[in-house]
């Protein structure tokens, strides 16, 4: 969710990237949260 905010808030400034050291699934609850917050989240 960090990597999304970030990216929506300050994309101009700055490019987050995952810290995860094994890539899975994104929590389907976390997408629905960040929707509710109108952030567009691609993965």
């Amino acid at each position: 969710m960090a990597e999304g905010l970030l990216n929506h808030l300050y994309g101009s400034k700055f490019e987050a990237y995952s810290a995860g050291t094994k890539p899975s699934i994104v929590n389907p609850y976390a997408i629905k949260a960040l929707a509710q917050k109108s952030v567009v989240f691609t993965y």
